[in-house]
């Protein structure tokens, strides 16, 4: 259960909760470079909000900034404000609806602010089933209190609001994901939310929470400027938004970690382009490959979209065991840690040997065509022949009968 306290932030320390572990993927610390064993560790977060209610410029709250002066209501507006009162306004709680109705805008409504008025009753629904009865007017009562809010909130401010409401109820409805409620304050205090502009998704807005705004604002920035490109290299990204947690909680087992889904974890020390694409990665493909190809993957993507992985390479082959050039597809009917391990050694060499053999556009495409299903092991290696140039497909074949071993085809046949 989430409880809201409108606390100093710094004066009472949170009372941590046991939140779902985040999946490891793209932990790029030197012993998961060097292939080390894997460490499972729970992801833990705390479980409050603070709302802080300082008056000086660094909580946001900001009285002395003057709104700006409202417009006269349109026959749009109008129209939407009846909207607004037939389907929203009436069925949230009575503080949530004084508040919405108290706002400036409200009067003179646009797509967008009523957009955000339908995501504050549906995040108000999904806190009720949880027990909670003011969280949601909490959130948004110190939304507005906030210096970037009171000097009148546009249409952009409101999708970056609307995002953040999304995803607290999205983290109340499902149990992939971290408390949003426990960080959320950071978020609105230092307006940490942009839009990235996809070449397939189209606006997606991005969230960023930190106890360190600095790092933030960084994870923030990096995440807007590569969603785009990790979608042009692997296809469409399937969320509605992205949320970034920059938390010392993973630091001690990993640099960045995905629930998944749309929630990603970073450590402080890690937020850099290698680890963010590496996630973001993850978040967009998700679920539907073996963890030997969704690691190789997320490891080429990493190193083509930023160019800090060639010794990686190089030194997995150097200093892995020597099967670990391998790809073991056969099922033993158990899996252990090292065998983690080695199939994710296998799976990055093999990826990365397919990358160079048949080129950047080749391989974007062929990963683009594969996520329209999913697949077993031999299934995918045989469709990943099949996608290839049939002037690599050679290549390709050769790469499967000197690397990979258990496959139910014998790819050395013919050569």
């Amino acid at each position: 259960m989430i409880r809201i306290i409108r606390e100093d932030p710094d004066a009472l320390p949170p009372e941590p909760q046991p939140a779902p572990a985040a999946a490891a993927g793209g932990a790029s610390s030197w012993w998961m470079y060097a292939l080390g064993a894997l460490v499972v560790a729970a992801v833990a977060a705390g479980a409050f909000l603070y709302v802080g209610t300082g008056a000086d410029s660094k909580t946001g709250s900001a009285a002395a900034v003057e709104p700006r002066p409202t417009a006269a209501p349109t026959p749009v507006s109008q129209g939407l404000l009846k909207q607004a009162e037939a389907q929203f306004v009436p069925r949230m709680s009575q503080p949530l609806a004084d508040l919405v109705r108290a706002q400036p805008w409200y009067q003179e409504l646009t797509p967008e602010k009523l957009d955000l008025l339908s995501w504050l009753l549906k995040c108000e629904q999904a806190a009720r089933a949880q027990g909670e009865q003011r969280s949601v007017s909490d959130l948004f009562q110190f939304a507005t209190e906030q210096a970037w809010y009171l000097d009148g909130l546009d249409d952009y401010e409101a999708k970056g609001l609307r995002g953040v409401v999304q995803a607290y109820e999205r983290s109340l409805t499902t149990q992939k994901a971290p408390l949003v409620g426990a960080s959320a304050a950071s978020t609105l205090r230092h307006r940490l939310f942009d839009a990235a502009l996809l070449p397939e998704s189209g606006e997606v807005m991005v969230i960023a929470a930190a106890k360190d705004p600095a790092l933030g604002r960084k994870a923030l920035d990096i995440a807007v400027a590569n969603l785009p490109r990790v979608e042009g290299m692997v296809g469409k990204y399937p969320y509605a938004f992205l949320y970034i947690e920059v938390t010392p909680e993973i630091e001690d087992y990993y640099e960045g970690a995905s629930f998944k889904n749309e929630f990603l974890l970073v450590a402080p020390g890690s937020v850099t382009p290698g680890v963010l694409v590496h996630e973001l990665t993850h978040a967009t493909v998700y679920g539907l490959f073996p963890i030997w190809f969704e690691e190789g993957l997320a490891y080429v993507t990493h190193e083509y979209l930023t160019g800090d992985l060639s010794s990686f390479i190089r030194g997995v082959a150097r200093t892995a065991p020597a099967r670990a050039v391998w790809l073991d597809v056969y099922n033993y009917g158990y899996y252990t840690t090292g065998q983690w391990v080695l199939e994710q050694a296998g799976g990055l060499l093999l990826l990365n040997a397919i990358f160079e053999t048949v080129g950047p556009e080749a391989f974007s495409n062929t990963v683009k065509a594969l996520r329209t299903k999913t697949y077993n092991d031999n299934e995918l290696l045989a469709r990943i022949l099949e996608l290839a140039p049939e002037d690599k497909q050679p290549a390709i074949r050769k790469l499967y009968c000197d690397r990979v071993v258990g496959t139910t085809r014998n790819y050395c046949v013919g050569r």
